[in-house]
């Protein structure tokens, strides 16, 4: 059996990575790409199922969309969390509470579905809500039904 140098194990593991994408040209459905104000509307049926021109917010995060679209969600995304946390952080039981929750949900079921393109996302995600209080009955309601339906 013949060894393989590192360097040139890092690289066959590489080649083999964007082998693997090649066939997938998977674009973002055009629903994901109408912005904030399509993701704080959809959000309005939380808890209950959250979709956007019939597409789950999880289902907006594509590994094989194109970086610029996947950015284009995720600053949508965080816009619309970063409005519905000014309210939740000073009315844990709002409404808004729970559209945050869902919305957490939501990109936490989709993220796990990816290869860690998502992690920026997640991250400034956790940043709004540190300011909120994730342990309300209102923001866990939302939270769960994220998980399951987002």
């Amino acid at each position: 059996m013949q060894r393989i140098g590192g360097s040139t194990l890092l690289k066959c593991l590489v080649a083999a990575a964007l082998l693997a994408g090649c066939g997938a040209e998977e674009e973002l459905p055009a629903a994901c790409r109408e912005g904030e104000r399509a993701i704080t509307s959809a959000l309005a049926s939380a808890p209950g199922p959250v979709r956007i021109d019939g597409v789950a917010l999880s289902g907006c995060m594509t590994d094989s969309a194109d970086a610029a679209e996947l950015q284009q969600f995720g600053g949508a995304v965080n816009a619309a969390a970063a409005r519905l946390a000014d309210i939740a952080a000073e009315r844990p039981a709002s409404a808004e509470a729970v559209r945050l929750g869902y919305l957490a949900g939501a990109v936490e079921r989709g993220s796990r579905q990816s290869q860690g393109l998502h992690y920026e996302l997640r991250r400034r995600l956790e940043q709004e809500l540190g300011r909120v209080d994730r342990s309300s009955p209102a923001f866990r309601r939302g939270q769960r039904a994220g998980l399951t339906s987002g």
